[in-house]
């Protein structure tokens, strides 16, 4: 670690006091005078302040997809007649993949597993906040109809 510059403009050497000078003070600190520091101080105030991801108060927007497969129907379903939605909650990564999926509200027969496998190959054009990507999670219905 090296010694800082403080708001007074004082260089401090940081390290062992007790140690030989070679390995308290490992690289000489240059010496800022008052007015300098005062200068500095005051660049810093006019400069733009830089925003991090953590600043970011703008909303998620959602992702968008690009490619869902048609989930298959089961046999077992069509020879029951079963209709109706699959509810399902898809986490897609920062690059348009899909990390998981898991069902909410399922209609058994096997349409479950169809709509998950179905989902686990869809592309997605990923979140963005602040004009970057992000992994995202959100709640999709896959309908079967006969």
């Amino acid at each position: 670690a090296q010694g800082g510059l403080g708001l007074g403009g004082i260089a401090i050497p940081v390290g062992d006091p007790q140690a030989p000078a070679a390995e308290a003070a490992p690289a000489a600190q240059p010496r800022v005078t008052r007015s300098e520091a005062r200068t500095l101080e005051a660049a810093a105030e006019r400069a733009p302040a830089r925003r991090s991801n953590t600043d970011c108060d703008e909303e998620e927007v959602r992702p968008r997809p690009v490619s869902i497969p048609q989930p298959a129907y089961t046999d077992a379903a069509r020879g029951q007649e079963i209709e109706g939605r699959v509810r399902l909650r898809v986490e897609v990564d920062a690059e348009g993949g899909v990390s998981s999926v898991a069902v909410v509200a399922g209609l058994g027969h096997g349409l479950d597993e169809s709509a998950v496998a179905s989902m686990r190959t869809a592309r997605f054009e990923p979140a963005t906040r602040c004009g970057r990507p992000v992994a995202s999670s959100f709640t999709i219905s896959v309908r079967f109809t006969l």
